[in-house]
C-alpha cells in the first residue's frame, strides 16, 4: 500500500474542465456522464469536483449521501 508523499511510477493525470455561464444548461449531467464513462472505459480512477458550493448537484446525480463532521 502506497502512502502519501511516495513517488508514483505512473504519469500524472489529465484535467478536463466543464464550465458554463449560467445554470440549467446541463453541465453537471455532462460532467457526471463524462467522469463515469472515462472511469469505465479506461478502468481507472476519476475525480469529479463540483465548484458550485451553494447549488452543486453532483451529490444527487451520483447518489451520494452527505456526511457531516
Amino acid at each position: 500500500m502506497r502512502g502519501l508523499g511516495t513517488p508514483r511510477s505512473r504519469a500524472p493525470g489529465k484535467l478536463i474542465a466543464i464550465a458554463h455561464a449560467k445554470g440549467g444548461v446541463g453541465a453537471s449531467t455532462v460532467s457526471t456522464n463524462l467522469a463515469v464513462g472515462l472511469a469505465r472505459s479506461f478502468h481507472s480512477r476519476t475525480l469529479l469536483v463540483d465548484a458550485d458550493l451553494w447549488y452543486g448537484d453532483l451529490g444527487l446525480l451520483m447518489d451520494v449521501t452527505p456526511v457531516t463532521r
